[in-house]
């Protein structure tokens, strides 16, 4: 059976995590007309060790965040157009401050067509470094930008699991 399908059948969404799933290297995803267009993507940046995932310690219900989407009113292809050109220049990103900057202008976009606050201006406002939603916006995990403060940082706010980029990609 073809897992797209058994998503759009009984569940919605775009089917990234199931194409994820589906490849062992990084990728380009994008949703045209209810086919997935996969595209490997080199991502090995000389920063990484900059590089946290952080779990929020809740699980938001994908259900609820698809149905908030969808019930917005916005130029949709513009903003894709918008949100692609950024997702397109991470893996290009020669510096840290580089990175940090497509991972807030790709948050801020997000933030202002799904009218919620960006996760940094809800939870951690005092956090030095870059912070970009994972996840059904705004829940599971984040990726946040930072340096061998960062896990200490995390941990001091009450989220225990924080794991490095070395950690977290296969």
């Amino acid at each position: 059976i073809d897992a797209h399908e058994l998503l759009w059948n009984s569940f919605s969404g775009s089917g990234y995590d199931i194409s994820c799933a589906q490849h062992s290297h990084p990728i380009f995803y994008q949703l045209k007309k209810r086919a997935p267009i996969v595209a490997k993507a080199t991502f090995d940046p000389t920063f990484k060790k900059h590089l946290y995932f952080v779990h929020l310690n809740e699980k938001r219900n994908s259900r609820d965040a698809i149905k908030a989407y969808q019930s917005r009113t916005f130029n949709k292809e513009g903003i894709i157009q918008k949100i692609s050109e950024i997702t397109r220049n991470m893996p290009n990103a020669m510096t840290i401050t580089e990175f940090d900057s497509l991972l807030e202008q790709h948050e801020e976009l997000l933030s202002v067509i799904l009218g919620i606050k960006p996760i940094k201006a809800s939870l951690f406002v005092d956090y030095f470094g870059a912070i970009k939603s994972l996840g059904a916006w705004g829940g599971d995990f984040i990726l946040a930008t930072g340096n061998e403060k960062t896990p200490g940082y995390f941990r001091s706010k009450g989220f225990e699991t924080i794991l490095s980029y070395d950690e977290m990609v296969l």
